[in-house]
């Protein structure tokens, strides 16, 4: 990964959606210093922008103007996709994994595209991309690798075990053969089992008050594993 990259905070941009008189009462309310040096209410929106601009580029305030900036207006000092992938030297599907594991907040959504094809494209959160540290995208990439080993052996003990495809019906006279459930895949006598209890009742409404006969059976066969008499 690499810091540098990260693009600086654009006062424009982070101030869009504040009133005038909300961001004056915000910059006097950081510094009595900033209160007293300046006629704020005399100036526009943008001299003022430009004032914080200049604040924010002195060594002195810097470094706590970001912080206050990027805390106070997280949704507006958000980064885009491209430039958290090059930033974090991850790929594109990192990051949208990473995004919906809620490892990279979405702050807001960027309007893009036109009115018949809009595109909503996510601003991530600045404080997240300049808290990360390599160690933690190595945690999450190992996570994954572990998720995806776990998988591959539960799919592989799965295969191992003699699977049946499973089907349950009810007949009742005077009446065409009638599916319950299925076919699926059945690995073990135990799910078999499970299937069965809670497939059998699932007998058509207007069968009431007469005796069905329900069997499980495998697909395509005439093998029958379980039978039962029910009277619905």
């Amino acid at each position: 990964m690499n810091k540098k990259l990260i693009p600086p905070i654009k006062m424009y941009a982070a101030f869009h959606d504040v009133l005038k008189e909300k961001l004056i009462e915000w910059i006097t309310n950081f510094s009595k210093e900033m209160a007293l040096e300046h006629e704020w209410k005399e100036l526009t929106k943008y001299e003022i922008m430009d004032i914080i601009e200049s604040y924010y580029n002195a060594e002195q305030y810097h470094e706590v103007l970001h912080y206050k900036i990027v805390n106070d207006f997280p949704k507006s000092t958000g980064i885009g996709p491209s430039k958290v992938e090059e930033i974090l030297g991850c790929t594109k599907t990192e990051r949208k994994r990473w995004e919906h594991e809620g490892k990279l907040p979405v702050v807001s959504w960027f309007d893009a595209g036109t009115r018949r094809n809009p595109i909503s494209v996510p601003m991530y959160c600045r404080l997240t991309i300049e808290n990360m540290v390599p160690e933690i995208l190595d945690r999450w990439r190992a996570e994954h690798a572990e998720y995806i080993a776990m998988k591959r052996r539960s799919k592989e003990e799965i295969i191992k075990k003699k699977s049946l495809f499973i089907e349950i019906q009810a007949i009742v006279e005077g009446e065409p053969m009638h599916k319950i459930f299925g076919p699926v895949v059945a690995y073990s006598e135990e799910e078999i089992e499970e299937y069965w209890h809670k497939q059998k009742g699932n007998l058509p409404f207007e069968w009431e008050g007469k005796k069905c006969s329900v069997f499980l059976k495998v697909f395509n066969s005439k093998m029958i594993l379980k039978h039962e008499v029910i009277s619905v």
